[in-house]
C-alpha cells in the first residue's frame, strides 16, 4: 500500500504539487483565523447562580438564600457537583455538570429550577445566572483614573470616574462582539440619599412611612394618555422625575396646622455612594502615592479569538480617549494577549532555530542546497495540514497546542530527512552506473526502501503520546492538546514524506553522471573518528559499556524522588499578582489605608512600571474575596536593566515589611488556575469539613503548623475562616409588646434606616441613579448611637431603640462553605 502511494504520487506529480500548494496556503490561512486562547478551556460546564442579598449576614445568606437554591438544584440531570459560598450580602452557588454536557442545555435546566425557588427567597432578592464564560476568559484588566490631582481645575472624584466607566466606556466596549461580561470595581456608584434626622422627625411628628411615601412621590412619572385636537393627537406626560436635590427636598411630606412640612425639614438630601464591598487604584511610576480610580475586568465569550478581541477592545479605547474629559486616561493593567504572543513567539523561534539547524546539518552531511530545501518543505506542509485538522475537529490554538507543535518541529523533518538522504544517495549511485535506470524508478525504489523505517518511527512516537489523550478531567483537557497536535503533525509528516518529498526529489535532484560520488570531507572525518574511538572501544569492551550504561540508568532514576513535582510549571507571565491579606473583619477604609502603604512600597521598587489594586470584590461579580484582601497587578518595565527575579525578590521583601499583612506573590494565570482546581488561589489546598467552626479552626491551625515544617510550604497560611465582629439587635418581645411594636415592624424600620432602602430609580440621560433613604453616618457609626435611635410608637411618642431591643456585639463566621 505504501509503495502504491509512492508510485501513484510520482505518476501524478502535477496533482501532488497542486494539492500540496493548495493545502499549504489553506493551512497557513487557517492558522491566522483559528481562535487563539491562552489555555484550553479547563472549566467543567458550570452554571454560577449569583444572588445579592443586601444587608444579610453570612448565616442569614446561607439559611435564607443559599440553602433554598441548593435544594432546588439537587437532582438536575447531569449535575456532578454542587458547591456554594455564602458571604456578606452575597450568595454564590456553583452547579457543575459532566464534561460532555452542553452548557446551554444545563443553563436551561437550572433556570427551570430557579423559577420555583424565587418565591422562597426574601423580598427583593433575585438570583441570576452569570454569563457563559470560563474562569480563564478574563482577558483584560483596564484601569480608568483621573490624572488631575484633587483641588486642581478639572479634577474628577472617583465616583465621577466610575460613572464614566459604567455609562460611557462600558457601554462602548459591550458593543464589541465576543465580550461576555464587563465588571467594574472601585470609585463607588453614585446615588441620591435622603438622610432623615430622627430628632427632627420626632419634633414634626413625621413617621418613616410618611417620609418614604413622600420620597416615592417626589420623583414619579406617569402617562396621561392622549388628547385629540381635531386632526392631530397629543401625548400627555406627567413628569416629576428629577435628580435636582433641592426639588426633591422641597417635596411635601405632610401638612399640619396649616403648615407644609417638606422632606428638607426632616432630612438632608445629598449625593452619596452605594455601600462598597470593594475599591480600586491605578498608579504609575514615578508616582509615589496611589491614585484611586476604577478597574474594569473584561471577560470574553467562549470560541472567540483572544488576540483579535483584545485588539478590537484597544481600538475602541483609543476611539474613546478623544471623547473623555481632560485628565481621564485608560490603562491596560493585564492582558492575556501578552502570554499568547510569547507562546507564538516561542513557536516561531523554535521553527526558525529548527530550520537553521536542519539547513546546517543537511548541508554539512550532503553538501547540497536542494536537499535542504526539500527537507524544510516538510515543516510548513505538516503544520498546514495540522491547522486544517484543528479546524475540522474544532480545536483552538492555545499555548498547549503551540507547545505540541514546538515539540513536533524536530520530528516532522525526520521523515523527510531519511527519505531525501536515501533518495539522494541512490540517485548518485545510479548516475555513476554505465547504464542508469530511469530517475523516477530509482526515486520510487529509494523511498520504498525506507518506508517501513519511517512508518515504525512514526508509530512509536504516536504510541508514546497516546496516554496523554487517555487522561480525563482537567488533566485531559490541559495535556491532550499537546498529544493531539504532535500526533497530527507526525501523521501529516509521514504522508508528506511518501508523497510530496519524492515528487520534489524528482524535480530538484539530478546528480551528474560520469564521475564518482562519495561522502563529503565532514562525513568522512566523522566516520574515521567514530571507527577509531567510540565504536572500537564499545566493541572491544562490551561488558564495561553495558555496566556504565546500567549505572547511568540507575543514577538517573534515583534522582526522581528529589525532583519537584508540580501540576504545571511556573508560567513566565508579563505581570505579577500580589495577594495581600489582613486580619478578618478589617473595614474597607482601614484596608485601603494598609493597601496604600503596600502599594507605595511596590511603586518604590526600580523596574515597576504600574500597579493596579483590586480590593474586595466588584458588584455582581463572582470572584469573591473579603474586603480584608487586596490584589495588586504589577507590570514591569524593560528599561530598568534588572531581572524579573531580582525585582520580585525586592517587592517581596518590601511587602513583608508592612506589619499585619500576609502576602503571596504569583501570576494572574496561575492564580486563576488555582481557583479553578481547588476554589482557592493556591497550588495546594487542604479543606476541612464539619459543623463546629471552632473545632475546624483548631484542626486548621494544627495542619498549618505541620505544613510549615515541610520544605517549600514555609508560607502556608490558614484561610481565615474565622469570626468577624457583628452588632446583633434582637427585639425584646415583652418590652416591644408593651409599646405595641412587633419584632417584624421593628426590623423593617431598622433595615431601612441602617442598611438603606431603595425608593426609586431616577434617570440622568442614559444613567440610572438610585434614590434611597438611609440614616446619616453620624447616626450609625457606633452601637451607642444606634441604641439611642428614636422609634415611633404613636403619633407623638418616640422611644429609644434600647428600650425595646437588646443590642450587643458578637462574633459570627466571615463566610460559609457548605
Amino acid at each position: 500500500m505504501l509503495n502504491k502511494m509512492i508510485h501513484w504520487s510520482l505518476a501524478n506529480r502535477a496533482i501532488i504539487i497542486g494539492v500540496s500548494i493548495l493545502l499549504m496556503v489553506m493551512g497557513l490561512r487557517t492558522a491566522t483565523r483559528l481562535p487563539v486562547e491562552v489555555l484550553p478551556d479547563l472549566t467543567k460546564p458550570t452554571v454560577i447562580i449569583l444572588t445579592e442579598a443586601a444587608g444579610l449576614a453570612p448565616e442569614e445568606v446561607e439559611t435564607r438564600v443559599t440553602q433554598p437554591i441548593e435544594s432546588a438544584l439537587m437532582g438536575v440531570s447531569g449535575l456532578t457537583r454542587l458547591r456554594s459560598n455564602s458571604d456578606v450580602s452575597l450568595s454564590l452557588v456553583y452547579a457543575e455538570f459532566g464534561w460532555d454536557t452542553d452548557i446551554y442545555q444545563a443553563r436551561t435546566l437550572v433556570q427551570e429550577r430557579l423559577q420555583g425557588v424565587r418565591e422562597q427567597l426574601p423580598e427583593g432578592v433575585e438570583p441570576f445566572m452569570t454569563p457563559v464564560a470560563s474562569l480563564m476568559g478574563e482577558i483584560l484588566l483596564v484601569g480608568v483614573r483621573s490624572t488631575i490631582k484633587e483641588g486642581q481645575p478639572g479634577y474628577l472624584p472617583p465616583s465621577e470616574v466610575r460613572s464614566l466607566a459604567d455609562w460611557t466606556i462600558k457601554r462602548r466596549l459591550q458593543s464589541v462582539s465576543g465580550i461576555a461580561e464587563i465588571l467594574n470595581m472601585g470609585g463607588g456608584v453614585k446615588q441620591i440619599e435622603i438622610q432623615p434626622d430622627p430628632y427632627k422627625m420626632a419634633a414634626f411628628g413625621v413617621s418613616y412611612e410618611e417620609l418614604e411615601k413622600a420620597a416615592e412621590e417626589a420623583t414619579s412619572t406617569t402617562t396621561g394618555g392622549f388628547l385629540n385636537t381635531g386632526p392631530t393627537e397629543i401625548m400627555v406626560r406627567n413628569l416629576a422625575m428629577t435628580i435636582d436635590l433641592s426639588d426633591i427636598g422641597n417635596t411635601v411630606v405632610k401638612r399640619t396646622q396649616n403648615r407644609s412640612i417638606a422632606i428638607s425639614d426632616v432630612a438632608n438630601v445629598v449625593w452619596g455612594i452605594e455601600p462598597m464591598r470593594g475599591d480600586a487604584t491605578v498608579s504609575k511610576t514615578p508616582e509615589k502615592t496611589p491614585t484611586y480610580g476604577v478597574i474594569m475586568s473584561i471577560t470574553k465569550a467562549p470560541g472567540f479569538d483572544t488576540r483579535d478581541l483584545t485588539e478590537k477592545i484597544k481600538a475602541a479605547l483609543d476611539e474613546l480617549d478623544a471623547t473623555l474629559p481632560d485628565g481621564i486616561e485608560t490603562t491596560l493593567l493585564f492582558q492575556q494577549k501578552d502570554f499568547i504572543d510569547h507562546a507564538i513567539g516561542n513557536l516561531m523561534a523554535a521553527i526558525r532555530d529548527g530550520a537553521i539547524m536542519v539547513t546546517v546539518i543537511l548541508f554539512l552531511f550532503l553538501l547540497n542546497f536542494r536537499t535542504t530545501l526539500i527537507t524544510l518543505t516538510a515543516m510548513p506542509m505538516s503544520f498546514g495540514i495540522t491547522m486544517l485538522v484543528f479546524l475540522g475537529m474544532g480545536i483552538s490554538v492555545n499555548s498547549m497546542t503551540l507547545g505540541g507543535l514546538a515539540v513536533a518541529i524536530g520530528m516532522v523533518v525526520d521523515d523527510a530527512i531519511v527519505d531525501v538522504e536515501n533518495v539522494f544517495r541512490r540517485l548518485r549511485e545510479n548516475a555513476a552506473k554505465e547504464n542508469p535506470q530511469p530517475r523516477l524508478t530509482v526515486i520510487a525504489n529509494a523511498s520504498g526502501e525506507v518506508r517501513n523505517s519511517i512508518l515504525y518511527a512514526t508509530v512509536l512516537i504516536i504510541l508514546a503520546f497516546l496516554p496523554l489523550i487517555g487522561l480525563t478531567g482537567v488533566e485531559g483537557k490541559l495535556f491532550s492538546p499537546i498529544a493531539i497536535a504532535t500526533i497530527i503533525s507526525m501523521i501529516a509528516s509521514f504522508v508528506v514524506s511518501l508523497t510530496v518529498i519524492p515528487v520534489l526529489c524528482s524535480f530538484l535532484l539530478n546528480p551528474k553522471g560520469g564521475h564518482e560520488h562519495k561522502d563529503g570531507r565532514f562525513v568522512r572525518a566523522l566516520k574515521w573518528l567514530l571507527e577509531r574511538t567510540l565504536l572500537r572501544f564499545a566493541l572491544s569492551q562490551p561488558v564495561m559499556v553495558l555496566a556504565i550504561a546500567l549505572i547511568l540508568l540507575v543514577a538517573s532514576f534515583s534522582l526522581y524522588p528529589m525532583m519537584n513535582k508540580d501540576f504545571l510549571p511556573k508560567f513566565q507571565e508579563e505581570t505579577a499578582l500580589i495577594a495581600a491579606t489582613s486580619a478578618p473583619g478589617t473595614s474597607l477604609e482601614e484596608m485601603n489605608r494598609i493597601s496604600d502603604v503596600v502599594e507605595e512600597q511596590i511603586l518604590s521598587v526600580k523596574g515597576v512600571r504600574q500597579v493596579g489594586r483590586r480590593l474586595g470584590r466588584a458588584e455582581r461579580g463572582d470572584h469573591v474575596v473579603p474586603v480584608s484582601t487586596a490584589e495588586f497587578d504589577v507590570d514591569f518595565t524593560e528599561e530598568s536593566g534588572r531581572s524579573r527575579k531580582e525585582i520580585l525578590e525586592e517587592i517581596s521583601a518590601k511587602v513583608r515589611s508592612v506589619p499585619g499583612v500576609f502576602a503571596v506573590i504569583g501570576g494572574p494565570l496561575a492564580d486563576r488556575i488555582g481557583h479553578m482546581l481547588s476554589g482557592v488561589s493556591a497550588p495546594v489546598a487542604v479543606k476541612i469539613f464539619g459543623p463546629d467552626l471552632a473545632k475546624l479552626r483548631e484542626i486548621g491551625v494544627e495542619i498549618q503548623t505541620v505544613a510549615k515544617t515541610i520544605p517549600g510550604f514555609e508560607d502556608a497560611k490558614l484561610d481565615v475562616q474565622s469570626s468577624i465582629a457583628q452588632l446583633r439587635i434582637e427585639a425584646n418581645r415583652d418590652r416591644a409588646a408593651v409599646y405595641g411594636i412587633t419584632p417584624g415592624k421593628l426590623n423593617e424600620h431598622l433595615s431601612a434606616l441602617i442598611g438603606g432602602k431603595e425608593i426609586a430609580e431616577l434617570r440622568d440621560g442614559q444613567r440610572a441613579i438610585n434614590l434611597v433613604t438611609r440614616l446619616p453616618l453620624a447616626w450609625r457609626d457606633s452601637p451607642d448611637k444606634i441604641s439611642q435611635l428614636p422609634i415611633q410608637i404613636s403619633e407623638n411618642q418616640h422611644v429609644p431603640l434600647s428600650h425595646m431591643a437588646d443590642i450587643r456585639e458578637a462574633k459570627g463566621p466571615k463566610r460559609h462553605f457548605p
